[in-house]
């Protein structure tokens, strides 16, 4: 199944196995894609309206979720409901982009979100090879890419499109409310809890019990005075797809840079927690990536 004409160096599609290395600050990412994105195709439909950068309406009334997408809001930052410039454009492009214009909806693994709106990639009738109108609005900078359980067959492809509008700085990378955190100080990562960041950091410590695995993020290997209020990153026994993408060994990670992306909570310990096997995914770094950003909660 043919998906993508995205292009940016050292990057092919589709269906090929590929290493890239991908500037990003002082830093390099590493990206390994490891198969082609696979769907189960649905039905074709037309949009009817645009409820909000991720979310539209069908012409049988139904509401469709953009799967592996997570636009804008206005709850990202301490702005006014309906006042973030980003959301605006988010809807704006979406609208753009699908509005009176016919679909074919393509499905994960979950076809539902925890509201019960329906999950799925669109597609564009008259692109049908081209890149999923997610892809298309990663790419403009217009959202980031999230990443449920059973939502995470396409995400080699959504990040890339995402990785491409963060190294040029497009769209709400232009924000500090979406710059990439570090995870050290784990106190002032706290400012963040309730939003959905993207963090790098070093792996200081795993412990396993319990059915769950705890990698707790320091900065250059160095923990915090208490390891337990580090940031942790939590991944479930049930959660092989997350401990598969690492040789199924979680321990191996100790002492290597990652990136990680997700919901930020504070545990009882008082220290902040990704839950990575509800909605988050992890990927290595190669370098030491300078920070773009303090960690402190913009305000407008």
């Amino acid at each position: 199944m043919k998906r993508l004409g995205l292009k940016w160096p050292g990057l092919k599609w589709p269906g090929l196995k590929w290493w890239g290395l991908v500037s990003l600050g002082s830093g390099l990412l590493v990206c390994a894609a490891q198969a082609e994105c696979r769907l189960e195709n649905g039905p074709e439909r037309t949009v009817a309206r645009v409820i909000d950068g991720e979310t539209v309406q069908l012409d049988d009334g139904s509401t469709i979720r953009l799967a592996g997408f997570l636009a804008p809001r206005a709850s990202d930052t301490s702005v006014a409901e309906d006042r973030w410039p980003p959301e605006a454009a988010a809807r704006a492009a979406l609208d753009a982009l699908v509005t009176a214009k016919a679909v074919r909806l393509q499905f994960d693994a979950t076809r539902r979100d925890r509201h019960g709106n329906t999950l799925a990639h669109l597609m564009l009738a008259s692109d049908p090879d081209g890149p999923s109108v997610q892809a298309r609005l990663l790419a403009s900078g217009h959202g980031r890419v999230d990443a449920i359980v059973g939502q995470r067959g396409c995400i080699d492809e959504l990040l890339a499109a995402e990785t491409g509008a963060r190294a040029t700085a497009r769209g709400l990378w232009t924000e500090p409310a979406y710059r990439v955190r570090i995870a050290v100080p784990a106190r002032d990562v706290l400012a963040f809890r309730g939003t959905f960041q993207v963090i790098t950091g070093t792996v200081v410590r795993v412990e396993t019990g319990r059915g769950v695995t705890r990698l707790m993020l320091g900065e250059d290997g160095i923990s915090g005075k208490d390891w337990r209020r580090d940031l942790a990153l939590v991944v479930r026994s049930t959660d092989r797809d997350t401990a598969g993408l690492f040789g199924g060994d979680l321990k191996r990670l100790t002492g290597r840079q990652v990136e990680v992306r997700g919901w930020l909570t504070q545990r009882l310990s008082g220290g902040p927690e990704i839950d990575l096997s509800m909605a988050g995914h992890m990927r290595l770094l190669d370098g030491n990536p300078t920070p773009l950003s303090p960690n402190r909660r913009p305000v407008r």
